[in-house]
């Protein structure tokens, strides 16, 4: 389990790591990335819509605004379930009782 930590540098750029258990950061590979991109999915998906139905403080986007996003989304799923990650990694996600979601 890694937690991928996004700085932004001003002026510069954004500096990514993921960041393990005992502290230690590692590079954010493709696959990292990946991972991401679907768990944010995930998240959104079982995030609990009347929480920002009545808030002028949160806003809900759509995670898939176009057809090549939807279909970049389902090869990453794709891929995943063909690698064999993907069972495991569904089974980790959990909604809180805060009506949010851990993973």
């Amino acid at each position: 389990r890694l937690d991928v930590r996004c700085e932004l540098c001003i002026p510069g750029g954004v500096v990514c790591g993921a960041l393990d258990a005992e502290g230690t950061v590692h590079d954010v590979t493709p696959d990292i990335w990946r991972n991401c991109q679907l768990a944010s999915f995930l998240r959104h998906e079982l995030y609990d819509a009347e929480l920002t139905a009545h808030s002028d403080t949160l806003r809900r986007y759509d995670p898939v605004p176009t057809p090549e996003e939807e279909k970049r989304l389902l090869g990453i799923v794709e891929e995943m379930y063909s690698a064999g990650v993907l069972p495991g990694a569904v089974e980790l996600v959990a909604q809180d009782v805060g009506g949010g979601c851990t993973a």
